[in-house]
């Protein structure tokens, strides 16, 4: 993750490109994150333009230093604002069952860090 001389020496050979929307495909081996731009004046389409696939590995470790970035960021500046229609909802939007009890433990995973993350927007 850190950034060593070989990557800052080769890093005007990295295409950069400017991503407001994810979305995420999770799989047993890896997670692969997709990266694109909205448009409001293409009647609010996305244009999805790359995709990067992590191992889990990586991605728990990217997970940190995201969370790092975003401290550290907010300690500069202050707390990042996020409008109430973008935040996610409390609800995973999985259906209860009783049949399936890694379905239930799962919806309350992401319900608990979904109240969570609200809680430190305040």
């Amino acid at each position: 993750m850190d950034q060593d001389n070989t990557v800052a020496n080769k890093i005007e050979d990295i295409a950069s490109e400017y991503a407001n929307n994810t979305f995420l495909e999770p799989s047993v081996w890896d997670l692969k994150i997709f990266f694109g731009q909205w448009y409001q004046s293409n009647n609010g389409e996305i244009d999805w333009h790359s995709g990067v696939t992590l191992p889990w590995m990586h991605a728990k470790l990217l997970a940190h230093y995201l969370a790092v970035n975003v401290a550290l960021y907010e300690t500069l500046h202050g707390k990042i604002q996020i409008p109430p229609d973008l935040r996610p909802k409390v609800s995973s939007g999985l259906p209860p069952s009783e049949e399936n009890p890694m379905l239930v433990k799962s919806s309350e995973i992401v319900d608990e860090l979904t109240r969570d993350f609200l809680n430190e927007l305040g």
